[in-house]
């Protein structure tokens, strides 16, 4: 009997405040934008975020588990759209992407990130996630655009590399600001690539 009652005697711990993990985080993005994964400490983070480390260890056991999830949060992906034709799926798409990544720390970390992938594992696939991620999304705004008759067979990987790539540069090395007639324009462009009239494409 009194076994069958310990369940609910047992003390539940507090459960973790959102706040807090946004703090946590915002602070990782603030060090490593300052001081690069070479002086990321948790330390850091905790004085920046004003909590302790044993808040942040009993939320993420490592450094490494600190910054992946850090990392995550920048890269999380969401799923294509459907305007009924690819040239506006398209931009919409990754004008949304380029929007939501401005309004967020990516572009203060996605450098550095990507430098420190090639020797930490845990980020590296994760970008490599992130890549079929975004893939997979193109992909089905391909193949719907394919079966409306707009497209023929396209390379995905080569689409989806021509607008990223183009962005990714301009954005890293130029500090470009995007207007979505810049992403219209690239796109465009991206769609005479793989042998698609971007005219017949937006009707």
């Amino acid at each position: 009997m009194s076994g069958a009652c310990e369940p609910d005697r047992r003390r539940q711990g507090r459960p973790r405040d959102p706040a807090a993990d946004a703090a946590i985080l915002a602070a990782v993005y603030d060090v490593i934008a300052e001081v690069g994964f070479a002086g990321f400490t948790v330390e850091a983070v905790a004085a920046r975020a004003g909590v302790g480390k044993a808040t942040i260890y009993r939320r993420w056991p490592s450094r490494e588990d600190l910054l992946v999830a850090a990392a995550e949060q920048v890269m999380a992906e969401t799923g294509g759209v459907d305007t009924g034709s690819i040239r506006n799926d398209l931009v919409s798409w990754f004008w949304d992407k380029y929007r939501r990544k401005d309004a967020s720390p990516a572009p203060r970390i996605l450098g550095q990130v990507l430098a420190e992938a090639r020797s930490n594992p845990e980020l590296s696939n994760l970008l490599r996630r992130f890549h079929t991620s975004r893939r997979k999304a193109l992909a089905s705004m391909l193949d719907r655009a394919e079966a409306r008759g707009e497209i023929g067979d396209v390379d995905v990987d080569l689409l989806l590399d021509m607008v990223s790539g183009t962005l990714l540069q301009r954005a890293l090395f130029e500090d470009r600001r995007f207007q979505r007639a810049d992403i219209e324009s690239i796109v465009d462009a991206a769609l005479r690539g793989v042998g698609v009239d971007p005219g017949f494409a937006g009707e």
